[in-house]
């Protein structure tokens, strides 16, 4: 099955889209510390971008790709964020506020 391009450039738009938005609503900044500090994005200049907000870990940053997956392939499209099951309670919580902001819901 041959895939409709413009599809894929709606789907980038779409994060960034969501991105921006999301960027206005305090959960989007609410700081994180991963277990593994060396994980993070990088500048054109090979600078290191840390990961430490919700949102930069969702989204990314240059260099680091993000955990929010955005299928538009699904019927209806759909973002999916695999969370580790070590992840706090708290935590979950903050993501279903961040994306109730963008009008989305959890399922599963």
């Amino acid at each position: 099955m041959k895939q409709d391009p413009s599809l894929f450039v709606l789907l980038c738009m779409s994060k960034v889209f969501l991105r921006e938005k999301l960027k206005g609503v305090p959960e989007y900044h609410t700081p994180i510390e991963l277990d593994n500090p060396a994980i993070a994005g990088r500048t054109d200049t090979v600078v290191p971008i840390p990961i430490n907000t919700l949102g930069k870990w969702l989204f990314g940053v240059p260099g680091y790709a993000g955990n929010a997956v955005f299928d538009g392939f699904s019927d209806p499209p759909k973002v999916v964020v695999n969370i580790h099951s070590e992840v706090q309670p708290e935590v979950i919580e903050v993501i279903d506020q961040l994306f109730s902001a963008a009008g989305g819901v959890r399922q599963g």
